[in-house]
């Protein structure tokens, strides 16, 4: 049973040209997909919302623009930043955020945009997940169609 959901945070939530605005900014508006908003608020009433990302942000930072732009309310899971050691697909950056919720991995699912990075290296932790690719050659094209899969 799906308990966690993590989330690549550019390019599966964010547009990746506005990462750097959101956290200069620390303003939600344009920054994130159509569709990223819609999924959070409905998602976050039945799951336990995470991120893995390697962005080169500071954690903290992000964390300060995601309660300035009141995003934090939909994130309830641990948010993992990979640093100079563990990048995604290392599988140590997925265990870190399993550890810290305290699940096991078939309770989790990874959703990303990068087949390496996030697809792979979730699988080789066991955890569940769904490749998104815009382009129509994920698992699904956009998160409107989580509806159908969790």
């Amino acid at each position: 049973m799906i308990t966690n959901i993590y989330f690549d945070w550019g390019d599966t939530l964010a547009y990746p040209h506005m990462k750097n605005q959101f956290i200069k900014n620390k303003n939600a508006n344009g920054v994130l997909y159509p569709d990223a908003l819609d999924i959070l608020q409905y998602l976050h009433k039945k799951y336990k919302i995470g991120i893995i990302t390697n962005s080169k942000h500071s954690k903290k930072g992000f964390i300060d623009a995601l309660k300035k732009s009141n995003l934090i309310q939909y994130f309830r899971g641990e948010i993992v930043f990979s640093n100079e050691v563990c990048k995604k697909p290392c599988k140590s950056i997925f265990l870190q955020a399993l550890q810290k919720d305290n699940i096991i991995p078939c309770n989790a699912i990874m959703i990303g945009n990068e087949y390496q990075n996030d697809i792979i290296g979730a699988r080789k932790c066991g955890i569940n997940t769904l490749y998104v690719n815009r382009d129509g050659f994920g698992d699904i094209s956009n998160l409107w169609e989580l509806y159908y899969y969790l």
